[in-house]
């Protein structure tokens, strides 16, 4: 998903892979179907995060936009 302000750019994702990447990164319920008794199979998924908040990683990602973005400017 991408949003924009003057001041803000957003980039995310939505639908069936911002959910399955919720379930592993947070460690939520996940699986199951519907039956006529109920729902089946359902866990509760591992917290197995991929990306993390931290200082460094948001400077990388600072310094990598900011580059791209002056390459652009040229």
């Amino acid at each position: 998903r991408l949003s924009t302000s003057a001041k803000r750019v957003k980039i995310g994702s939505r639908g069936k892979a911002a959910v399955y990447a919720g379930v592993h990164n947070h460690g939520l319920r996940a699986g199951g179907r519907k039956t006529a008794m109920g729902t089946l199979g359902r866990f509760k998924m591992p917290k197995r995060q991929f990306l993390g908040e931290s200082y460094t990683t948001n400077k990388r990602i600072v310094n990598f936009l900011q580059k791209k973005l002056r390459k652009g400017f040229k």
